[in-house]
């Protein structure tokens, strides 16, 4: 019997991609970045991996370049403009957390994208623009379209390795915290 993709099923994939940092993004403020203190409840956040190297150009001050790849919520769709995609909103935090660090975050969402789709994009959409880390939102599509789990945990893993072969650092971000995250969430840990 083929297995399809669901939200159970996940924890599978990313079992497989071994190294991939899976940072929890909290509920705060819906405003941005805003002064008020991150108070995240222990069960919400879980780090599994660091940045090392996102952490070492931003404690020496070098430019550091972010690519965001995903669907809808990349975009700005799910959120309801590119002001409050998820993209944006880190580009306005970074900026004020680490105000003479060069910082740029790559939009390169498409929504309705499987996993395979973005991973073919790879090449010109995030390899090209020669990231320090990548925040991969994938998933959904690959659940409504019923894609096999196996064939999705393919595409995932075959992005990490490639990503880990060029030492680009990544994040996956799957559906449930993108829900959050058109909630307000906005509390980012690095």
């Amino acid at each position: 019997m083929r297995r399809r993709l669901a939200s159970g099923l996940m924890q599978r994939a990313l079992h497989l991609a071994g190294s991939v940092a899976i940072v929890a993004i909290a509920s705060v403020s819906p405003a941005v970045g805003g002064d008020e203190p991150c108070e995240v409840p222990a069960e919400l956040v879980r780090v599994e991996a660091t940045l090392p190297h996102l952490s070492d150009r931003l404690r020496a001050g070098n430019p550091v370049k972010i690519v965001a790849i995903g669907g809808a919520s990349t975009t700005g769709a799910a959120a309801g403009s590119l002001d409050l995609a998820y993209p944006h909103r880190l580009q306005e935090i970074l900026d004020r957390w680490y105000p003479t660090v060069p910082i740029t975050v790559v939009n390169k969402g498409v929504p309705r994208q499987t996993a395979q789709q973005m991973l073919e994009r790879f090449p010109s959409d995030v390899i090209a623009e020669d990231p320090v880390l990548v925040i991969w939102e994938t998933g959904t599509t690959d659940a409504v379209r019923g894609v096999e789990i196996d064939d999705f945990a393919a595409a995932l893993q075959a992005g990490i390795d490639e990503l880990k072969a060029r030492g680009i650092e990544v994040i996956y971000m799957g559906a449930p915290l993108t829900e959050m995250l058109k909630t307000g969430w906005t509390c980012l840990t690095f």
